[in-house]
């Protein structure tokens, strides 16, 4: 359950950290735990081949020599090549296999390190059911923060498929028979070989034990390249892809070709930077990529994604951005997390209203503190990575800069609504309230205002119009029945053009938590109508200088409700409504 746990938040890069000290605490008490089960007499049996490509040599190498030396099993050849002279680990990987004389092969990095029972628990398992393919799992050894964390082996529903070669163990008979070797490319090599051999596999094995422990964080291991050689990936599903058709195995094993190639290509398009990232981006063009996909996240069915990165192909190509404009925060996570886009296209975002004023006004429980301080953080790590900020008023742009620790890119842009000329209707209800149904906007704020001036209320016949809808809807009519005030509220609905109904309300009642510019009371402003809001920064300045206001204390019903019985007496003195 715990390593359950520690896997999904590892993904998550706000709590990386903490989680991933949990997770290490768990993976060397395992570490420990296995071993001490395994404290029993060394184990022989057939001869395995251990082929490892050597590069630059380093501590993380005589790790991996320790591990091997201090492996359970005996009996092994172990074959190192080295491929210092840019010839990739492909070719290593081949010349290691043909000089192999084991009944089994396995193929591992200069890098990583093992638990000591990796071939005695794998030929155990080939040995007891003549299997051509052993497997098991791996975890992520952060070299840089030297914590473990659980590798993602969830995005694959076969994990036989997995490019990763090092957590396989083959008959070096069944690799003969098949033919396959490994590409000689610079980088992916292992795709082609680890993929093939599977689908060719009547006979395999899969242990969900952790025996191999994968070293990220060096800037000499074989992934180090990725600006150098950013294609090479493509090369590799292309070789994948006709090796498949050539053997009839293509539309058998479509859905886990197109799981890999997906995977792959995310990958590929978050490690690369500048000119080797839009190197990618060029082949996103149909029909290059007619076998390829991918979204915001893994998932979906292959067929989705394909269709999804066709569109964002033929899109590219036909529209070829300048710019980039993106404004709800959802709409930028997702922007931030989808790999395919034009990497040389600016980013805009407009901040309508600062969300994290919502804290305000909930209590101080830990619980709050810790969703206000998380989506501090987000909001600040995103903010940083677009080209420009938009804010709709001058005191959101001060906010950011204190609590966001941004200096520059931010400018300041109220929405701005056409002249609305005057209606010389007169107006159906003494008050109007036109929002979406949502808490920044203060609806059950109005509602409770009501119940406090119904007397007044009433005394003049004096009733409120909604328009608008949204999650708090059933919210706010059950607070309307539950104050006894349905006789002096009415609810209209959505409509799309809200300006136009302005003139049925002698005043437009604004209660709001929070604004960025709000459009209703701009658009009541052009409309000359008389205004009761409540002092939030957007509120104030878009009715700054405007003598037909009235500003009431946010989140206040009291005040509220004393400038409404205010605002009834002046209208039935001038028989207004």
């Amino acid at each position: 359950m715990l390593e359950r746990l520690a896997r999904y938040f590892c993904r998550a890069k706000l709590v990386r950290f903490s989680v991933c000290s949990v997770y290490t605490l768990y993976a060397l008490f395992r570490n420990r735990i296995q071993r001490f089960r395994n404290r029993a007499l060394p184990v022989t049996g057939p001869l395995v081949s251990v082929v490892v490509p050597v590069g630059a040599l380093g501590g993380a190498y005589e790790t991996m020599r320790r591990s091997l030396k201090a492996q359970r099993y005996l009996d092994l050849e172990i074959i190192e090549i080295d491929d210092t002279a840019h010839r990739g680990a492909g070719w290593a990987r081949n010349q290691g296999l043909a000089k192999a004389h084991g009944k089994y092969v396995i193929f591992l990095d200069s890098d990583d390190f093992f638990e000591l029972t990796l071939i005695q628990k794998l030929v155990f398992m080939a040995e007891k059911d003549s299997l051509e393919i052993a497997m098991c799992f791996s975890d992520r050894y952060e070299q840089n923060w030297r914590l473990f964390s659980p590798m993602n082996w969830s995005f694959l529903k076969k994990p036989l498929f997995t490019p990763t070669i090092w957590v396989k163990l083959f008959r070096r008979d069944f690799i003969e028979r098949s033919g396959v070797e490994f590409q000689e490319i610079p980088r992916s090599n292992d795709i082609f070989f680890s993929f093939a051999l599977a689908a060719l596999a009547s006979r395999y094995a899969i242990t969900r034990e952790v025996l191999v422990h994968y070293r990220s964080g060096q800037s000499a291991n074989l992934q180090s390249g990725n600006d150098e050689t950013p294609t090479s990936f493509f090369e590799a599903l292309k070789g994948l892809e006709g090796f498949l058709r050539k053997r009839g195995l293509f539309d058998k094993f479509r859905q886990e070709y197109e799981e890999i190639a997906a995977k792959t290509l995310a990958h590929n398009l978050k490690v690369t930077t500048g000119k080797a990232h839009l190197k990618i981006i060029a082949l996103l063009r149909p029909p290059k990529v007619r076998f390829l996909g991918i979204g915001p996240r893994i998932g979906g069915g292959a067929t989705y994604i394909r269709r999804k990165l066709e569109e964002w192909g033929a899109e590219i190509d036909e529209k070829n951005p300048d710019i980039i404009h993106i404004n709800h925060l959802s709409a930028l996570i997702r922007w931030y997390l989808t790999p395919f886009k034009p990497a040389q296209a600016p980013v805009t975002f407009v901040v309508h209203g600062v969300h994290l004023r919502k804290y305000d006004f909930l209590s101080r429980t830990l619980k709050n503190r810790i969703f206000r301080y998380l989506r501090l953080k987000l909001e600040a790590f995103l903010y940083r990575r677009v080209n420009e900020l938009i804010v709709l008023n001058h005191a959101d742009e001060a906010f950011l800069r204190e609590n966001h620790g941004l200096k520059g890119r931010i400018k300041v842009e109220p929405n701005h609504v056409p002249v609305i000329s005057t209606d010389s209707r007169k107006p159906n209800y003494a008050f109007i309230m036109v929002a979406r149904f949502d808490f920044p906007k203060g609806q059950d704020i109005a509602v409770k205002a009501i119940a406090l001036a119904a007397e007044s209320l009433r005394a003049a016949k004096a009733k409120t119009l909604f328009i608008g809808d949204g999650p708090t809807m059933k919210e706010i009519r059950s607070l309307v029945e539950k104050s006894a005030v349905s006789d002096l509220v009415e609810f209209r609905g959505e409509t799309e053009n809200a300006a136009a109904h302005l003139w049925e309300g002698e005043t437009l009642l604004a209660p709001s938590r929070w604004e960025g510019s709000p459009f209703a009371v701009l658009e009541a402003r052009a409309a000359h109508k008389r205004i009761i809001a409540s002092d939030c920064a957007g509120n104030r300045e878009a009715l700054r200088d405007y003598e037909l206001s009235t500003l009431v204390a946010t989140d206040d019903s009291s005040a509220l409700a004393k400038a409404i019985i205010a605002e009834t007496g002046r209208q039935a003195s001038q028989n207004l409504i």
